[in-house]
């Protein structure tokens, strides 16, 4: 194993996605970096996995904390700008409501998404075809 190259901590996905495809490696199973994208555990691993986790006691407060995680409940503005800054996927869009006539900028189509409550797939494609979203949101892509 060797250093191929020192960069920036938001880069290292795009580096390493473009030593994947430069070297293509033959022992690395994800070819798409940061992704888990098509990897299935061994059967072994999915039982190991099971093992470990049978028995484990996990208090009320503890179980609380993490449905509310799960729920996005105690997500902030400001941990949502650190993931969407996170991943180089994430692209900005500005959403106008015509009603109000007040822009809203997001740091990812999921966030406003979430704000509009609705799905990433339902923006998209208002913004790809043109059409106001719910007759009243327009979104571009910033």
């Amino acid at each position: 194993m060797e250093i191929l190259e020192y960069c920036n901590k938001y880069d290292v996905i795009k580096k390493e996605q473009y030593y994947i495809n430069l070297i293509k490696p033959e022992y690395n199973i994800l070819k798409i970096a940061g992704s888990r994208l098509g990897h299935k555990h061994t059967k072994e691993t999915r039982e190991m996995l099971s093992t470990l986790q049978k028995g484990r006691v996990v208090s009320k407060e503890t179980r609380a904390i993490l449905s509310a995680f799960q729920k996005g409940r105690i997500e902030t503005k400001e941990t949502r700008a650190k993931k969407s800054a996170a991943n180089p996927k994430s692209r900005s869009v500005e959403v106008t409501d015509i009603k109000t006539n007040i822009t809203t900028v997001y740091t990812s189509i999921r966030e406003a998404a979430r704000d509009l409550n609705s799905s990433c797939p339902s923006l998209i494609y208002s913004m790809k075809v043109g059409n106001l979203f719910k007759k009243r949101y327009k979104i571009v892509k910033i």
